[in-house]
């Protein structure tokens, strides 16, 4: 983000409020104007500030693990899908299993993974997998709104002679047990 939005670490410097933007928002949905930075005409952040002091085992008297909750993401979601026309929330996959229930209310699921076999095992092969096993009501619906594309796009990286490209992986979600998972395209270093 910092790349692609200067103003959101100057924000984040300058207002203390928007270091914990993510924090606030789970524990209290209406602050979102408090903590929203706007960086475009028509693109609002909430963020998380990336430095170690703001990593945080505690806030507003709460642990963490109380404020990060799948109930405390949807009761967030429901008020930012009723202010802004799109939300997009960026986070590691391995969160999706531990809040597999919020995922009910979100539209689209966008997977990015590098275009190398050991990433793309991980991803489909444990991580999904992992999913599916746990809940498959949940994670048939994460399939059904999935979509994957390859990031860090590297055409030099092959699976037995053949570029590990689109059309790879549009094969490999179709043979698989991912038939639903869509193929999104690559993009680039």
């Amino acid at each position: 983000q910092s790349v692609l939005f200067p103003n959101l670490t100057s924000a984040e410097r300058e207002f203390t409020n928007t270091q914990v933007g993510v924090y606030t928002v789970l524990n209290n949905p209406d602050m979102v104007e408090d903590v929203l930075v706007v960086v475009e005409d028509n693109l609002g952040l909430i963020g998380m500030s990336r430095e170690d002091k703001y990593y945080l085992n505690r806030f507003a008297d709460k642990s963490i693990d109380e404020i990060v909750t799948s109930h405390k993401i949807l009761g967030a979601l429901g008020v930012l899908k009723g202010l802004f026309d799109v939300v997009i929330i960026d986070y590691p996959i391995d969160y999706i299993e531990k809040y597999l229930e919020s995922t009910i209310i979100i539209d689209k699921f966008v997977i990015c993974v590098e275009n190398s076999i050991p990433m793309l095992e991980n991803i489909l092969n444990i991580r999904l997998r992992n999913m599916f096993t746990s809940s498959d009501v949940y994670t048939r619906s994460i399939y059904d709104k999935s979509g994957l594309i390859l990031n860090k796009f590297n055409k030099s990286s092959t699976y037995r002679r053949q570029v590990i490209d689109s059309r790879f992986i549009e094969g490999l979600l179709r043979n698989q047990l991912y038939g639903d998972i869509q193929d999104l395209g690559e993009v680039g270093y």
